[in-house]
């Protein structure tokens, strides 16, 4: 992860970084926290702060000056020196004293080697010692948790998750291939528009971006397209249909489209054909790869009413287990846990998407032809494939808003409990067992047109 501080102008870059060094200081604990402050011997310190102690009975003060590097060079030894002499002559007023060198670009190794050597009360702070001090300061996550986030948005692949700094605020910079980019808010909010070109003006001179990425349009965009997709495959489960019919079926799903886009949509579907002009059914059953069927049905955005569909459930049976098996590098599940996995793939989307699509936690440990190094891991991903299942299950369940309809009306699924138990086994032989159950329910909410939801259902 790379910090890029951005300026009008090299001036201006450089009181970027001596206020940012301001905000870590002061959210250290440090006050009179002065830039551009005349030291002892006359000395221009960029930054100037104090920290103060009570030890005993008196108050002690631990000030640091800080030199703020933010050129594209990396700091030299004459750079180093003559920093060296201003915390030296400082520390004659106050032994206390300490200095921070802050390069965005770094130092070199001679630098570095006699910094470490003279044990010096200077600390060589680079990019990426600079970077978590920003994460500290402004509480950001991770940047696996960003990616994770990209991932839930986009199936671009993320190059570089970055930071960039301007003005008192920090900025996701998101690269993915090619230099194509996006930048979010440290919320991850979309960034207002006059300040996101000011922002894009100057970051392409300092950062390897090109064409800026709106993930969010693009997303809606996708929603959109596979939202038609999958409705013209689900009316076409129940018979051939012409392109009127097909037209006026995803306009009652408020989707405004037409003919023409229909008709391109179709040619993208590899499982429809046209009969005759502008009818189109589905391929027959025997041409139709149902692991794949079912992985370009679930790619997007689905109208609900297909999962009902008997066309939708009656396929996913034994045939298609014997395929995700295979897909998963011959996992094992063992005969009398069959049905119970059919039964959660029919009845959690999420469970289905995550079966067919092969788990690389599992797989990058098995030889294509199902070997594993002992039959202990072979078991292991056996239990891990079906805690999969059933956290998705659980997640549609319990967390799936939109499904509860689907569950509760459908289905008629309107009740689960849920199982936890804790074995804890001691040294000395002692075993504890701590369990408990929670039974969740779906209920409709009066008043708020019908919505449903789940409950926590209280003890009796």
């Amino acid at each position: 992860m790379k910090l890029h501080i951005l300026g009008k102008n090299k001036k201006d870059k450089g009181g970027q970084l001596e206020t940012l060094t301001k905000l870590i200081l002061a959210n250290q604990g440090y006050t009179n926290i002065t830039l551009n402050y005349i030291g002892t011997g006359g000395h221009e310190i960029d930054v100037y702060a104090i920290r103060r102690q009570t030890v005993g009975i008196k108050e002690v003060e631990y000030p640091v000056i800080c030199e703020c590097k933010a050129h594209e060079k990396m700091i030299s030894m004459p750079d180093y020196d003559k920093f060296k002499g201003k915390v030296t002559t400082a520390k004659e007023k106050n032994k206390n004293t300490s200095g921070l060198l802050i390069a965005l670009s770094g130092a070199m190794g001679t630098v570095i080697g006699a910094n470490d050597a003279n044990k010096s009360d200077i600390q060589l702070i680079a990019n990426d010692d600079i970077t978590r001090l920003i994460s500290q300061l402004y509480s950001l996550p991770s940047p696996f948790e960003v990616r994770n986030y990209i991932r839930g948005i986009t199936h671009r692949v993320v190059v570089n998750v970055d930071i960039v700094y301007y003005n008192n605020e920090v900025y996701w910079l998101i690269i993915f291939s090619k230099g194509n980019y996006i930048l979010f808010d440290r919320s991850f909010s979309t960034i207002e528009a006059s300040l996101l070109v000011e922002i894009q003006h100057l970051l392409v001179k300092v950062a390897p971006v090109s064409e800026y990425i709106d993930i969010f349009q693009e997303q809606k965009a996708f929603m959109r397209k596979t939202f038609i997709e999958s409705s013209i495959i689900m009316y076409l489960m129940s018979d051939r249909v012409g392109i009127d019919d097909l037209l006026t079926k995803v306009k009652d799903s408020s989707i405004i489209t037409t003919k023409k886009e229909i008709r391109n949509l179709i040619k993208e579907i590899p499982f429809v054909v046209e009969i005759s002009k502008d009818y189109y059914e589905l391929l027959p059953e025997e041409e139709i790869s149902y692991i794949d069927f079912y992985e370009f049905v679930l790619r997007g955005s689905v109208d609900l009413q297909m999962f009902s569909h008997c066309y939708y459930t009656d396929h996913i049976d034994e045939s298609l287990l014997e395929k995700i098996k295979e897909r998963q590098h011959y996992i094992v599940i063992p005969k009398e846990k069959e049905d119970e996995v059919l039964f959660l793939l029919k009845h959690s989307p999420s469970a289905l998407a995550y079966a067919i699509e092969e788990d690389k936690n599992i797989t990058r440990y098995r030889g294509k032809d199902g070997k594993c190094m002992s039959e202990r891991i072979d078991k292991g991903h056996s239990l891990m494939f079906l805690d999969n299942i059933m956290d998705r299950f659980d997640k549609d369940y319990c967390k799936n808003s939109p499904l509860g309809n689907y569950y509760m009306n459908d289905l008629g699924i309107n009740d689960i409990i849920r199982k936890k138990e804790l074995i804890i086994n001691c040294n000395n032989g002692e075993k504890h067992i701590v369990s408990q159950e929670q039974d969740i329910m779906l209920c409709k909410l009066q008043g708020y047109e019908n919505t449903i939801v789940p409950v926590r259902k209280l003890p009796d």
